[in-house]
């Protein structure tokens, strides 16, 4: 299958080699409405357009795409026009995640690095599970949301000697991803 990926930032370039590495879909290339995006390229990929050009690439035979918009109202949007025009959403997973058979993943989802979906969760269309994030049994994920850990680090004096230590928090949010 040949798929696009709509948004060419930092979440973008994780998608692409995600999906590199599953060797899935023939992905050929980037959309993005950020016009600065516009000729620029990820690796050998160049973003060939913006939203505006979803219809011209479905006519062309072109039938997935990921929408890797760091915003979670963004995916959203952007999920809804490629729907429109006769696009399969991608969920796309990194070969080091976990989702259990007897969860439910939406549609247009994107799972990174080292994150855990346990028995029972539900996780709405276009959300984002970030990095080591996990999502408990019977939990529900609303559609569009960014779901991430974030390190919070703080300068621990004892015995004289500065260390380091850090708290984890997990973030859920509809906003860009940092």
């Amino acid at each position: 299958m040949e798929a696009l990926i709509y948004g060419a930032g930092k979440l973008g370039r994780e998608v692409l080699r995600i999906l590199i590495a599953e060797n899935s879909v023939e992905i050929i290339g980037f959309l993005d409405d950020d016009r600065s995006d516009s000729g620029s390229g990820v690796e050998r990929f160049r973003v060939i357009g913006n939203s505006s050009d979803l219809s011209r690439y479905r006519s062309f035979g072109v039938e997935g795409i990921c929408v890797a918009a760091e915003s979670g109202e963004e995916r959203l949007r952007i999920a809804g026009l490629a729907e429109k025009a006769g696009y399969y959403l991608l969920t796309v997973k990194s070969d080091s995640s976990f989702i259990s058979p007897d969860a439910h993943p939406g549609r247009g989802c994107i799972f990174l690095e080292n994150s855990r979906v346990e028995n029972g969760a539900v996780i709405q269309h276009c959300s984002l599970i970030g990095k080591g994030v996990e999502i408990g049994s019977s939990s529900c994920i609303p559609a569009g949301s960014n779901i991430v850990k974030t390190v919070i680090s703080r300068q621990k004096i004892g015995a004289g000697k500065p260390g380091k230590n850090s708290d984890q928090q997990t973030d859920i949010t509809r906003g860009g991803v940092d």
